[in-house]
């Protein structure tokens, strides 16, 4: 029976990117003020019926993770803080999923060595600074739960926990499409 995962990952990816809390909004943030949608709760319901960058050519759909941005966008209007606050928190959250995944899939020293080497590495600067980076975080993370709840014996409850992780993955960015 493998271990209890360590705790360390979710808390160095804390600590290794804590310097993004200082963070403001760069390049494709600017979403947030040139869209309307994300001004009020009014137009919220916009964000189910049309694509995520207006006017864009690629018809991106992203539902969830811009309602994401429009609650954060109504409660703390154009502070940046509170924004790179759960990119951080979904980040940490994301490297404990790593290392639950490699001790069930594999064993502690696995989840040890997988969880630590995903919650540093540099490569998810740009995913955990930028504020639109939040799409990856929120796809991966219901992807990663969903492999974690897999091999174990299917239920109806398991079956639909897995289900609702898919959506989840799907409505917070495209690539969740991958999910099978």
């Amino acid at each position: 029976m493998p271990g209890f995962p360590p705790p360390w990952p979710p808390l160095l990816a804390l600590v290794v990117y804590a310097s993004t809390l200082g963070g403001t909004f760069v390049y494709d943030d600017r979403i947030l003020d040139i869209d309307l949608r994300y001004s009020t709760p009014r137009y919220w319901y916009l964000f189910w019926i049309d694509q995520y960058w207006p006017h864009g050519i690629d018809n991106l759909y992203r539902p969830l993770s811009c309602m994401t941005f429009a609650v954060q966008k109504w409660l703390h209007g154009n502070l940046a803080w509170p924004y790179h606050l759960v990119n951080w928190l979904l980040h940490a959250g994301v490297s404990a999923m790593v290392a639950l995944l490699a001790n069930r899939v594999a064993n502690l020293r696995a989840a040890w060595v997988a969880g630590v080497l995903f919650a540093v590495h540099p490569i998810h600067v740009e995913v955990v600074a930028g504020i639109v980076g939040r799409l990856d975080l929120l796809c991966a993370l219901p992807m990663l739960l969903a492999m974690y709840l897999f091999p174990r014996p299917m239920t109806a409850r398991r079956v639909v926990a897995i289900v609702a992780c898919f959506f989840g993955a799907v409505l917070s960015k495209e690539t969740g499409c991958f999910f099978h």
